[in-house]
């Protein structure tokens, strides 16, 4: 079966994931439940749910910004390196909870972890965070292990305005299709263990200072009007298709379309190559792949250059009409709202039986196949025949 890498395709899998009868209550205090069930895929899930009193607002930041605030405030017991930046919100980190519940929990559950951090010492994931869903204001991570043992994880945080608190769950698989049960006392200090850690560590991580880097660190670009073909690139004199004598001053003179399939994030690369700069593009964002106009960028990166780069765009709109024709020219367009490509679902799909009509004398008989061939019926329809 099919695993989950997304929080959709959690929800998807496990759409009681929240609430729901297929799970068993192990023990539970004022403020926090820990809960178990069989896992579809294999082995065996575990709950945790708690409330927490957060400051409004709070939220599961993106995984390169949480090395990045852990690197400048440190919280004692939690280590964090970035091993791989994917795209604004994914990346593979080394992470260790030296606490005393998760040594806990890896002696009830096995290797695993069930804070904000790793699988244990040195453990290696893939971490994803999702942004409003499945439910505006809510935030995810999903962590799925690099090494291949792929022992599935997702947190979710959701504010609950009316009560002033955040619902805090993770979810976690463990490698055996077994739960200690008889260990209730050592459940309990489990639970209220991880309670504080997991507390500290989301408030650690939603002071101002890093939620500020968070909603500041990426600047969203939508491209519009290029009805008329694909929007032009800077280009060498052989290749060049365009010539634009405004752009002499810019050393940007020849210009060509660009070619295939349209991609802004690609786009931009090229365009700034052609200027003599680079930064970093993406055309995902919180493991979210972009429509093909917009795409996502530094915003530091992005100041350095945002200057040179309108000045050469606007050479760009004079070859654009010059090439394609008409008044319109491409437009580029900051701070949009991100529009995404819809991901298909992972339910599975479901197969309907087909009828097959085969003409006997004067009656269509019908054949469903949707029971063994030796039990197979016929309905007789009657059918005109016209007369000769």
């Amino acid at each position: 079966m099919m695993r989950p890498e997304s929080a959709e395709d959690w929800f998807h899998m496990l759409p009681d994931l929240l609430e729901g009868a297929s799970w068993t209550l192990a023990c539970e205090r004022k403020d926090g439940r820990l809960l178990h069930r069989e896992c579809p895929w294999g082995g065996h899930l575990i709950k945790f749910d708690f409330n927490f009193h957060l400051a409004a607002g709070s939220f599961l930041v993106r995984p390169e910004v949480r090395v990045a605030h852990f690197q400048r405030h440190p919280v004692e017991g939690v280590e964090c390196e970035l091993c791989e930046f994917i795209a604004p919100g994914e990346a593979v980190l080394r992470c260790s909870h030296r606490s005393i519940p998760a040594r806990f929990a890896n002696v009830l559950f096995g290797k695993m972890e069930v804070s904000s951090q790793s699988a244990g010492p040195g453990s290696t994931l893939r971490h994803t965070s999702r942004r409003d869903f499945p439910r505006t204001g809510d935030s995810t991570w999903c962590m799925v292990e690099s090494s291949g043992s792929r022992h599935e994880r997702l947190i979710l945080l959701r504010p609950d305005a009316a009560k002033g608190q955040h619902r805090y769950v993770a979810v976690a698989q463990i490698p055996e299709d077994c739960f200690v049960t008889w260990a209730t006392f050592q459940l309990l200090q489990l639970l209220d263990g991880c309670k504080i850690a997991i507390e500290k560590t989301i408030k650690a991580l939603n002071t101002p200072e890093a939620r500020d880097l968070d909603e500041n660190l990426y600047w969203q670009l939508r491209i519009t009007d290029f009805k008329r073909g694909n929007p032009f690139l800077p280009a060498s004199e052989c290749s060049s298709t365009v010539r634009v004598d405004s752009g002499e001053s810019l050393g940007l003179l020849h210009w060509e379309r660009f070619k295939g399939e349209f991609h802004l994030a690609e786009y931009m690369k090229l365009f700034l190559a052609g200027m003599g700069e680079d930064i970093c593009t993406f055309a995902s964002i919180d493991g979210r792949r972009l429509a093909p106009e917009h795409c996502v960028v530094h915003r530091d990166q992005w100041q350095r250059v945002r200057g040179r780069f309108f000045e050469a765009f606007r050479v760009q709109r004079s070859a654009y009409r010059r090439g394609s024709g008409g008044s319109n020219a491409p437009r580029l367009l900051e701070q949009e709202e991100p529009k995404f490509l819809h991901r298909p679902s992972l339910r599975p799909a479901v197969r309907h039986p087909t009828a097959q009509l085969v003409l006997r004398k004067t009656f269509w008989d019908l054949l469903e196949h949707d029971k063994p061939p030796k039990r197979r019926r016929t309905v007789q329809l009657p059918v005109m025949v016209p007369a000769h």
